[in-house]
């Protein structure tokens, strides 16, 4: 579509900077540590469901895995679904710079080049333009979908100069809590 002559379409590749899942073995897992492993599960749009099936890895394992561990202003990505459903690819942002979060295969990090673009792009990652780039991929057998990183990275996305986006921004902020009020 067209979009205002100070914006312009880049791919997704060009802002962010994709970290797959780390394939966690079941036996690793234990019933509790301040280490919790991100699943499919656990990730929805707009939410973490910490208490969705909550899975802990020991310290050593945390510090052996640090390269998955989720950092402020990520946004994480669910991965695989049921084929044709659109019911993945769920996204949400990580506010709190404190976390112990990991994540487990098949949900995608992309971290930002510049941190501000992630409150950009979690909002323009639930639009019908991206979704259908990124379904327009899918794979799978009959049941299962997926999504791969090399073509999720391929999707183009409208940017608008920062002071638009963060104009934008507060106001799609202001009508998520009105609608929540309703």
């Amino acid at each position: 579509f067209e979009i205002p002559e100070t914006w312009e379409w880049t791919r997704l590749n060009n802002l962010v900077y994709f970290i797959g899942g780390y394939a966690y073995k079941s036996n690793e897992f234990i019933d509790a540590s301040k280490y919790q492993v991100l699943r499919l599960g656990n990730v929805k749009n707009n939410c973490l469901k910490l208490e969705t099936k909550p899975v802990f890895i020991t310290e050593e394992l945390a510090e052996q895995t640090k390269g998955f561990l989720c950092k402020q202003n990520d946004i994480l990505i669910t991965m695989t679904g049921t084929r044709g459903k659109r019911d993945y690819f769920f996204s949400v942002k990580i506010d709190d710079s404190n976390t112990n979060f990991y994540i487990n295969q098949r949900v995608g990090c992309l971290r930002a080049f510049l941190p501000q673009l992630s409150n950009w792009l979690i909002w323009i990652l639930k639009s019908e333009t991206v979704l259908n780039q990124v379904f327009q991929h899918e794979t799978g057998t009959a049941n299962q979908g997926n999504l791969g990183a090399e073509n999720i990275m391929k999707t183009l996305i409208p940017l608008p100069p920062e002071n638009e986006q963060i104009q934008i921004i507060e106001k799609l902020y202001q009508i998520s809590y009105f609608l929540q009020d309703k």
